[in-house]
């Protein structure tokens, strides 16, 4: 795969929506599968960001020529995702957002009473929704589905409500692909009953996978094809 003068947009990890100063709400993924997209994609040649959120603070130091920003909450995420998609030919939200934030979270520590609590939740903003339905789409839009039962049709779904070109879908709940391993076992859907079932593999290799789709999928655009 060739993506030489590409620029690629990537997000990685989880957010932390804070409770209070000490407390948060967050989800168990690493940040590794978006790692390994930005080094797959920066050593075929593209100009790579990769915006991550905690707790991947050491993605800076992994091998790989990109820029790496570090943020902390969904509307963060989306703020930096806004800043950097000018001229971008390819997005990737591999990044687990949470779907919703305390609506008042609380500027000093909340002291324990030994009372139950109530906490109000807002939804977040959908950032791949906002990125691939939006006036500035990159070329190539690719999310990512985490799923625990109905994987190919909750996948589907999403690729479709989303307009999107590419979803990387996968079970959780299956040894191997859950949040903080080293490997994955996806499967890829695209538009047209595109679909293409990958073996378990270690997450470089599946962000091989998912490279070349990009460069196909850009090749097909070169050619005429849309996206």
């Amino acid at each position: 795969m060739d993506l030489s003068g590409r620029r690629v947009l990537i997000t990685g990890g989880p957010t932390r929506e804070h409770i209070d100063p000490v407390r948060y709400l967050s989800n168990a993924s690493s940040g590794k599968m978006a790692l390994a997209l930005a080094e797959q994609a920066a050593a075929a040649g593209a100009d790579v960001t990769l915006v991550t959120g905690a707790p991947a603070g050491d993605a800076g130091s992994a091998d790989g020529d990109f820029n790496v920003v570090q943020v902390v909450s969904a509307a963060e995420m989306a703020v930096e995702v806004r800043a950097a998609l000018t001229g971008v030919d390819v997005f990737i939200a591999a990044a687990a957002v949470a779907d919703y934030t305390p609506a008042a979270p609380s500027q000093q520590k909340l002291k324990k009473t030994g009372e139950g609590m109530t906490l109000q939740l807002e939804p977040t903003q959908d950032i791949l929704r906002s990125v691939a339905q939006g006036p500035d789409r990159p070329a190539v839009v690719i999310g990512f589905a985490a799923e625990s039962e109905n994987l190919i049709d909750n996948a589907a779904a999403k690729l479709e409500a989303k307009n999107l070109d590419l979803i990387v879908a996968n079970n959780i709940t299956e040894p191997g692909s859950g949040f903080g391993t080293d490997t994955n076992r996806v499967t890829i859907l695209g538009r047209g009953d595109y679909r293409v079932d990958l073996p378990l593999m270690s997450k470089w290799a599946v962000a091989g996978a998912v490279m070349d789709e990009v460069a196909r999928l850009l090749g097909e655009n070169s050619a005429g094809g849309g996206s």
